[in-house]
């Protein structure tokens, strides 16, 4: 059936364009970050992680999930510079950045009606070259015929712009100054930028199959290093010692366990008693792409996984619901899930 909960919406729906940047072609917005203050903010920031003295440990792995805070520039950005600085570097193309050589990242809409499907490619990020035309070909394409009926449906932006209301959300755009530093610029041509215009379990688990086929055999991608970032967010509007005990065993079950028993846990946070400690209030505001993120993990079989929640103030930017908290506090975490490539020096034992 389908998993649809409400979820809590940031005021960002009215801001996309400013904050998205200039327009391109059809309409999407800019996800260039050459030069930004946002980039540059980031580099300083995964700059004195790893400089740090307990720098975090460096994963190693072919392909890599990665569920980041949703909008890590407004809250939870020390959390996030730790999560991609864990990323595997090296030399590549004579630079030092990640060894990915391929990335995707997946946002979700703000709105609280919109089309049940996903828009992907230049219909999210506009600027030239940009994207990698090949994986949004293969998406559009190979997805349709090999998954059929349960493939995601891809919104046709430029023909009909009403069934894409969000070009550009903030829970993608702003994991890209992140994305941009690890790669050492290398985003162009090279990035799929994918937003699912809503939230639903049966989105959840297309996007996730959909995505696999990219470094599946036969995949355009089946050669290539990916790393696949999905910006979500945890419980929003509790109070701080809630979401440290609820957002926690949150994250616990989606690094532990199969994408059933996930939805299980989101199911019953919906449907619990509000005498209940952990209910819909700590439901995930972002259930949608760790959903996604927990299928494709679990297809591509990832089994080493860690994880880390954290909590700030509930940024202005953020509706308020009766019944918050008062304080409250926007609950987020990082999540990763690989399969361990290194020798016995690198391994890392999964944190569960």
């Amino acid at each position: 059936s389908v998993l649809l909960f409400g979820c809590r919406l940031g005021v960002h729906a009215s801001q996309l364009w400013a904050r998205g940047g200039a327009g391109f072609a059809g309409g999407a917005p800019s996800c260039d970050q050459i030069g930004t203050n946002d980039r540059a903010v980031v580099l300083d920031l995964i700059n004195e992680v790893r400089g740090g003295p307990t720098p975090p440990q460096e994963i190693s792995t072919k392909h890599a999930v990665l569920v980041a805070p949703g909008e890590p520039l407004l809250a939870g950005r020390d959390l996030a510079a730790n999560a991609y600085a864990s990323m595997p570097v090296g030399f590549r193309d004579g630079k030092f950045g990640t060894t990915f050589t391929k990335f995707v990242v997946v946002g979700h809409g703000e709105k609280a009606k919109s089309p049940m499907g996903i828009s992907l490619g230049d219909d999210v990020c506009g600027n030239p070259g940009w994207v990698d035309k090949d994986a949004a070909t293969f998406l559009r394409t190979k997805a349709p015929k090999n998954l059929r009926n349960q493939s995601p449906k891809v919104l046709q932006c430029k023909t009909d712009p009403a069934s894409c209301p969000e070009r550009l959300g903030e829970t993608l755009r702003q994991q890209l100054p992140f994305l941009s530093v690890i790669s050492n610029a290398s985003l162009p041509g090279n990035t799929l930028p994918v937003m699912m215009q809503t939230q639903a379990a049966p989105l959840a688990v297309s996007v996730g199959d959909a995505l696999a086929m990219l470094v599946g055999s036969g995949g355009v991608w089946e050669a290539e290093s990916v790393l696949f970032v999905f910006g979500a967010d945890l419980s929003a509007g509790v109070a701080a010692d809630v979401s440290d005990y609820c957002d926690a065993n949150t994250a616990q079950v989606v690094t532990q366990k199969a994408l059933p028993q996930v939805v299980k846990h989101m199911t019953d946070l919906w449907k619990a008693s509000s005498d209940t400690r952990c209910n819909k209030a700590s439901l995930p505001r972002s259930y949608g792409t760790i959903l996604a993120a927990s299928r494709l993990a679990g297809t591509l079989g990832l089994t080493e996984t860690r994880y880390e929640v954290s909590r700030s103030p509930m940024p202005k930017e953020f509706s308020k619901l009766k019944g918050d908290a008062d304080p409250s506090v926007l609950g987020y975490g990082s999540m990763m899930f690989w399969q361990n490539e290194g020798g016995a020096g690198q391994k890392l034992s999964s944190q569960r």
